[in-house]
């Protein structure tokens, strides 16, 4: 095993250890906090290799494995996207004034180019996976903006992002070990279904989280600090 895939294999499987502490702790706790950031410096890890060994595979010359790498560069700056995100929200709210807008705005701005240019290749092709990965990109970059330059947002809507783009960074996680692991315990799961599941599960859970974040009925999670991640 060489030593980029042991970073990857030991960051994704730290990214989803943390995760579930994460999501199962109390919120803003100790634990919790901790999670957060080993979630984040894990998932980093894992998006940074991955990133290398799909570029390797884009210019190496076999045009076979070109829409492949396109896929897997598209799948990891959503997720680095979402991970920023959710992070960015937390510096932001602990600064307030303070907290320098252009800071937020590479990773959207890239994801909406590379979706983009992702649709460009698709569309003509037919590429139904791809084609879905661009759009997701497109919805996703367009909301951090939105979120960046709104003018007026709730009182809470700073931890509705937190959860938005950390939820996000997590469906990432748990694609990547579906994909990763399909063959062996996912046979007859067409590989669709098997990109596209884990994001349809989560974004039901994020719509529902979030929705209840907005209603005020959050509980103590409305009261997380934002010391953590």
């Amino acid at each position: 095993m060489s030593l980029l895939s042991f970073a990857h294999i030991a960051g994704g499987s730290l990214s989803l250890l943390s995760l579930l502490a994460a999501m199962f702790s109390k919120k803003g706790g100790r634990l919790h906090r901790r999670a957060g950031k080993l979630f984040s410096w894990g998932m980093g890890v894992t998006l940074l290799s991955g990133v290398y060994a799909s570029l390797r595979h884009l210019v190496d010359g076999n045009p076979d494995n070109d829409l492949w790498s396109l896929l897997l560069l598209q799948a990891a700056l959503l997720t680095g996207a979402g991970l920023d995100f959710g992070r960015l929200v937390l510096v932001a709210k602990r600064r307030s004034t303070s907290f320098p807008r252009r800071r937020s705005l590479p990773l959207p701005l890239a994801l909406s180019a590379s979706s983009v240019g992702l649709a460009s290749i698709s569309i003509p092709r037919g590429n139904a996976l791809l084609v879905s990965f661009a759009g997701l990109g497109l919805v996703l970059a367009a909301g951090q903006l939105y979120h960046w330059f709104k003018r007026a947002p709730a009182p809470n809507e700073w931890l509705v992002a937190h959860v938005t783009g950390m939820g996000t960074a997590g469906i990432g996680a748990v694609t990547a070990f579906c994909v990763v692991n399909a063959a062996r315990l996912l046979p007859n799961v067409p590989s669709l279904v098997v990109w596209l599941l884990p994001g349809a599960v989560g974004g039901v859970w994020i719509g529902i989280v979030t929705r209840r974040l907005k209603r005020g009925r959050a509980g103590g999670s409305a009261q997380a600090t934002t010391s953590g991640v």
